[in-house]
């Protein structure tokens, strides 16, 4: 099962995630987290998020780009939960990959058929995105991403089995 858990930065997508993975699985559950640690405040957000997940269970993975490398430290895959937190950080990384470029239509297929690759190793998958408000103010670069971002999270609704919008 693939679970889509979207909404604006903020609005309670993490809780209602990790909540959805305990409900699903009370066996073998892991956060494959995406976050690349640029400063400080990346930093708080890392250690608010690991207090949240604390006596939950989770395993904590970490990849920024190539998701399915941890497929190979998931015991148990068929009977495996994982929570990807989150697209918005996945889909950002591969934008800025010095060896990849940002070709918009690249980063989509990336990040979708990666993630339609690991549904189909998993018991269950639970998806975090963001989704942004339109704003004329934002720069070039950011309104790019939130186009990239914005397909790619149409697809993902388009497969997902469950999807919870936060608001």
């Amino acid at each position: 099962m693939t679970v889509l858990v979207i909404g604006q930065p903020d609005s309670g997508k993490s809780k209602l995630a990790e909540e959805k993975a305990v409900e699903l699985n009370q066996g073998q559950k892991y956060y494959l987290a995406t976050m690349q640690i640029l400063d400080d405040a990346g930093k708080e957000r890392v250690k608010r998020h690991r207090s949240m997940r604390k006596g939950k269970g989770f395993i904590t993975l970490e990849e920024e780009r190539e998701i399915l490398r941890i497929l190979p430290e998931i015991r148990d895959p068929e009977h495996a939960t994982v929570l990807l937190e989150c697209i918005s950080n996945l889909a950002g990384n591969i934008m800025h990959d010095p060896s990849g470029g940002m070709d918009p239509d690249r980063v989509v297929k990336l990040v979708t058929e990666d993630v339609r690759t690991l549904s189909d190793r998993v018991e269950h998958l639970i998806l975090v995105s963001n989704h942004f408000p339109e704003d004329a103010s934002y720069d070039e670069e950011t309104a790019a991403y939130i186009r990239i971002l914005e397909r790619i999270n149409g697809r993902l609704r388009e497969e997902a089995d469950i999807v919870y919008e936060c608001s």
